[in-house]
């Protein structure tokens, strides 16, 4: 087995590492992106009689926190940032308030296409997945993400009807390191979910 590895190894094209690259490895790809003002694209399903700025398919220019991704055969976890900088291994994870993003923190691909790659030249695949797909619902449990009525849909329309620049990042919860965590439990942080990744 270990030859076989080794023989895969030397297959692969090397690649230089971006910045924003945490973690390269076969079978796991970490990386961030800093905070940021993003098109966004809103398509709600069943958009609230209150909304003002998302009631109806809209394009808008909307505040972003800094995220991290890891991506594995198949999946991909994302997770916001308290702060716009590099994370370390002891950097602890939030609920991103991406709505096509499960609770779990993977996301929801929809009907768009799945990288075929986890190397860094698939990065701008990943992130186009993310960033420039509609929003069409909020995923189940993301209301227990942010404080507040509403959830994320309805912050998401107060930014929009603001114009913000800047996300409200201390509003997100952070994110669990145990599924079943109460509200005292410890926050996962990025070594652990690279550790939990690779063992996946």
């Amino acid at each position: 087995l270990r030859q076989w590895v080794e023989a895969l190894g030397r297959n692969q094209v090397p690649e230089i590492l971006p910045d924003n690259v945490l973690v390269a490895h076969p079978d796991v790809l970490a990386w961030w992106v800093p905070a940021k003002v993003r098109t966004s694209y809103f398509a709600l399903s069943h958009p609230p009689k209150t909304l003002q700025a998302l009631a109806s398919r809209t394009v808008l220019q909307l505040p972003y926190p800094a995220h991290v991704f890891v991506a594995t055969r198949g999946h991909l976890r994302i997770h916001a940032l308290r702060a716009s900088e590099r994370p370390t291994a002891d950097t602890e994870l939030l609920h991103s308030p991406i709505l096509n993003v499960f609770i779990s923190g993977h996301l929801c691909w929809g009907n768009v296409p799945v990288p075929k790659s986890i190397s860094p030249s698939a990065i701008p695949e990943y992130e186009r997945a993310v960033f420039d797909s509609w929003s069409t619902h909020p995923n189940p449990g993301q209301e227990h993400t942010v404080p507040g009525r509403g959830g994320l849909v309805r912050l998401w329309d107060k930014l929009a009807v603001r114009k913000a620049t800047r996300f409200p990042v201390e509003l997100l919860k952070a994110f669990p390191s145990h599924a079943e965590a109460s509200e005292a439990a410890k926050p996962l942080t990025l070594s652990e979910l690279i550790k939990r990744s690779v063992r996946a």
